[in-house]
């Protein structure tokens, strides 16, 4: 959880543009880090965006 606090810590600034390479970074290490790819899903303005990640943390944790 300590790799998601610098990402976390943009979002809620409002820099989701500093904070999206890093989740995906994390991501690409750990393709099933529910939290990451929660994250992620708050870095975009696209719904069809928003509901890929939101599908990725319903396949982890239905």
């Amino acid at each position: 959880m300590s790799e998601l606090k610098q990402p976390i810590a943009l979002i809620k600034s409002g820099d989701k543009e500093q904070a999206r390479p890093i989740l995906a970074s994390i991501l690409k290490a750990d393709g099933q880090n529910e939290q990451a790819w929660l994250w992620l899903s708050a870095c975009f303005d696209s719904d069809v965006q928003r509901r890929h990640c939101l599908e990725n943390v319903l396949r982890i944790n239905p």
